[in-house]
């Protein structure tokens, strides 16, 4: 519902609601979504807007597996499971709430300059409780050499961001130029508590047809309390020199304060474009990283510290039938130091932990997006690249595609021009893990198909068709588990 709330129009309003109940093709999975929002706009003068809003979503999850299945046995061979096989008995739930507040002031300054300035608070609380499969399951009975892990955890989360925006433009050497600066600051923090179940000891029946029964809980105990801080100052202009040709040029200065490590880098960027014709726009570009992460470095006990690297990309952008359809080829390289590697769920900490290295991606993206005729829409989009850890010279991330392909066409049936058809291929290469064992996905592509007609201007049906070829395949790989 949305609309405007005084006769001038200049005070509005909007409200989003939504309700999402469903049982799931896995065994005793159901869940239920729900949410709201509320916005608020006014126009305080012919300057100044602001804004404030509310929005709360709740998540209801029963029968959550924690982590996923063993893929392999003792000896590292394949386990089978139907597709609605879920270890998770029913006690098991897992449960979240996001309540979201936010404000915006935008102000029109002098000429085309504006300021903008933002405020979001985010409080989260997850309420679980759910069990955990480790190790694999003997290549003789299927059974031993799995065992497992009830807990309950309560976790509550508060981010809190600030931010202030000037921008505009400028005129220098006969050429109007754009610039703009600002301020961001955050501050993340999360409070956990636990409690383990009594142990449920090793599984002695058959994997697939076997449910454990609630246990015992134990007292709660609390982890160790999570804190970040960011502050960061930014600029960057937009420089014409030319008809056809621009210099981008920026830094951005962020300091990250957490209980285990303070950090700070100046990090630049910049980058050209140039016309070649109206329907080709060549571009290159220099990024420097710097990101901070919450998995926990294996060497240090302690939270890793922020990644930091180098990116670069060169490409083509175009666009033809008069904008109509556009094109893009892009080449690209990053390097990044203190990259968590391989990162698996470690109960020790209750959240992920690494060892860390340096990696390098590099590979070619292709797209193409638009109207091939007045009915027909394209949307296509390659990307192939790869991945290297340059300790040991090994793939990175093996569990990740390195070559990806997405294809969706539509089509608007002329003699039905309300009536509109679509398919879609989705397809990547092999991916393998090798935490454990080694454990692989051969390649696959997926065929989806779609039809939806425009009852009127508010309303429209839409049915999906989703892996018409019935493909069976692992979305997942980690730590020799998956799903």
């Amino acid at each position: 519902i949305s609309g405007s709330l005084t006769q001038d129009g200049r005070v509005r309003g909007r409200l989003v609601g939504y309700e999402k109940v469903g049982d799931s093709y896995l065994d005793r999975y159901s869940e239920e979504k729900n949410g709201f929002q509320g916005i608020l706009e006014a126009d305080v003068t012919d300057t100044t807007n602001i804004s404030a809003g509310y929005s709360k979503t709740r998540q209801y999850a029963n029968g959550s597996q924690w982590g996923a299945l063993p893929l392999v046995n003792s000896k590292g061979e394949p386990l089978n499971y139907s597709r609605n096989y879920n270890y998770a008995p029913s006690w098991t739930y897992y449960d979240w709430e996001i309540d979201n507040y936010f404000a915006n002031i935008e102000q029109n300054l002098w000429g085309d300059w504006k300021l903008r300035l933002g405020y979001n608070l985010k409080k989260s609380e997850v309420k679980d409780k759910m069990l955990y499969l480790n190790g694999s399951p003997s290549a003789t009975d299927n059974t031993s050499g799995i065992s497992l892990l009830p807990e309950i955890y309560n976790q509550k989360f508060k981010e809190t961001t600030a931010n202030a925006d000037i921008q505009g433009t400028f005129n220098l050497l006969g050429q109007q130029h754009e610039a703009n600066i600002g301020y961001n600051w955050s501050k993340y923090n999360a409070q956990s508590v636990y409690s383990y179940g009594s142990s449920l000891g090793v599984i002695t029946t058959d994997l697939p047809s076997w449910t454990p029964e609630e246990p015992t809980w134990g007292d709660f105990t609390y982890a160790d309390p999570e804190e970040r801080v960011m502050k960061s100052v930014y600029g960057a202009t937009r420089l014409h020199l030319g008809e056809d040709l621009k210099f981008i040029l920026g830094a951005n200065y962020t300091e990250i304060e957490t209980l285990d490590y303070k950090k700070n880098k100046v990090s630049p960027y910049a980058g050209i474009t140039y016309n070649f014709t109206p329907e080709y726009t060549g571009y290159m570009s220099y990024t420097s990283i710097f990101r901070p992460q919450t998995v926990i470095d294996l060497s240090t006990k302690q939270t890793a510290v922020p990644v930091e690297g180098e990116s670069y990309e060169v490409g083509v952008k175009s666009s033809w039938l008069d904008g109509a359809l556009t094109g893009n080829i892009a080449i690209f390289r990053t390097d990044e130091d203190n990259f968590a590697l391989n990162p698996l769920w470690d109960p020790l900490y209750n959240k992920y932990s690494s060892p860390i290295g340096t990696i390098r991606s590099q590979g070619v993206e292709v797209g193409l997006t638009g109207k091939l005729t007045d009915n027909l829409d394209l949307v296509f989009g390659f990307s192939t690249f790869s991945l290297k850890n340059m300790e040991s010279g090994e793939r990175g991330r093996p569990n990740i595609p390195t070559q990806t392909l997405n294809v969706l066409a539509s089509y608007t049936v002329p003699q039905i021009p309300k009536l509109k058809v679509g398919a879609s291929i989705k397809w990547q290469d092999d991916i393998h893990d090798t935490s454990y064992s080694t454990v692989k996905q051969d390649a696959y592509a997926l065929l989806n198909v779609m039809a939806s007609y425009d009852l009127n201007e508010h309303v429209m049906f839409q049915v999906n068709g989703n892996n018409l070829t019935n493909e069976k395949y692992l979305t997942g790989l980690s730590g020799g588990q998956g799903y």
